[in-house]
């Protein structure tokens, strides 16, 4: 695993070292996290528009699945997506959006209140964007696990970029967020930014 550092907004360091993340407040103090094997019981959430297609939604939940952390699926599709060719899934829950124009945060909601009761962390994606690299996930991952309360937004060459990547912690305001306030509401009030090394622009 390649060793880097990043800064969170909060003033943390944290360093991805080989045996696990090493944090650094501002005060001095430090802690070293060790990787575990599989990590915490993960839920993906995938956002699917009504222009959305099943190929769309087929490469997301296959490039997710290599990650053992994810150990349940959801896809919050609009009515006119077919969910037959997943049918034989047993992990996957396929959840009807009633308000397909209004994904955010409307139906939102509806996918959360499906996720497993043993859920600890939340990955939303969307189904017409490209996954993180796994690496990348990973440490997007950890990053969530050590700052519980708080919404993970990845930074890839200085850009925001996605999935974002919540605890369960988070969950109860998502839930009860007015229409007029959004998700975006809460992505600023509670989210930090994970600078990530990403392994598909390094140089060979």
């Amino acid at each position: 695993m390649e060793e880097r550092r990043v800064v969170l907004l909060n003033g943390v360091t944290l360093d991805f070292q080989t045996q696990g993340i090493r944090a650094r407040w501002t005060g001095g103090e430090e802690a070293i996290f060790p990787y575990s094997q599989h990590g915490p019981f993960a839920s993906l959430l995938v956002l699917a528009a009504r222009e959305e297609n099943t190929r769309h939604i087929a490469a997301t939940l296959e490039a997710y699945r290599q990650m053992p952390q994810i150990r349940e699926q959801i896809v919050l599709a609009g009515p006119s997506l077919d969910p037959s060719p997943f049918r034989g899934e047993s992990a996957l829950k396929w959840i009807v959006a009633k308000y397909p124009a209004d994904l955010l945060p409307t139906s939102l909601k509806d996918g959360l209140r499906a996720l497993s009761n043993r859920s600890r962390l939340v990955i939303l994606a969307l189904a017409n964007r490209a996954p993180l690299p796994a690496d990348s996930l990973r440490s997007l991952l950890e990053a969530a696990v050590h700052f519980p309360g708080r919404i993970a937004i990845p930074v890839l060459r200085g850009e925001r970029t996605h999935p974002l990547v919540f605890t369960r912690e988070v969950v109860p305001s998502l839930l009860h967020v007015r229409k007029e306030k959004g998700l975006l509401y809460f992505v600023k009030r509670l989210g930090i930014e994970v600078p990530l090394f990403d392994s598909r622009s390094a140089c060979p």
